[in-house]
């Protein structure tokens, strides 16, 4: 572990131990698991954060449109997948050539295909409320990107 008065080079070099750790148990995983299971596992490796937004969205419908478990996980491999896409187009096309026009229809095509992706497992009035709900959420991470690529000052 790192004390308080760890270098930064010490401090370096143990994350640099750890990061090869990780990825010698990643390839212990792919030795184990097959194609497709491997894929899933990748897909949810790092989703810690879309997690905690389908427990939010859970939050938001509340108890008379709760979603059930097999509707969280049909939301959570929606929005994972349209992440997935998403991310490729951003590592594509971030750089001089990126535009707010450009970012912002690439994270409308995001939101949008993950919701037309779970809208025939949800009722009318959840869907109301989830593209409610995401319409704020997308549009704060419009801002944070186009503030952190610099398209925004």
């Amino acid at each position: 572990t790192s004390g308080y008065f760890s270098d930064s080079l010490d401090v370096g070099t143990k994350v640099a131990h750890q990061q090869a750790l990780v990825a010698d148990l990643d390839n212990q995983i792919a030795s184990i698991l097959d194609d497709n299971e491997y894929a899933e596992f990748e897909l949810f490796k790092d989703s810690g954060f879309e997690q905690y937004q389908v427990k939010q969205i859970a939050r938001v419908l509340g108890p008379d449109s709760a979603l059930t478990d097999d509707q969280q996980r049909q939301f959570l491999l929606a929005k994972l997948h349209q992440k997935q896409s998403f991310n490729s187009w951003l590592e594509k096309h971030n750089g001089p050539e990126l535009t707010s026009t450009a970012l912002t229809e690439a994270l409308d095509t995001y939101k949008n295909g993950y919701l037309q992706e779970i809208r025939g497992a949800i009722n009318d009035k959840q869907y109301r409320l989830i593209q409610d709900y995401e319409k704020v959420q997308f549009d704060q991470m419009g801002r944070s990107l186009r503030i952190s690529t610099g398209l925004d000052p």
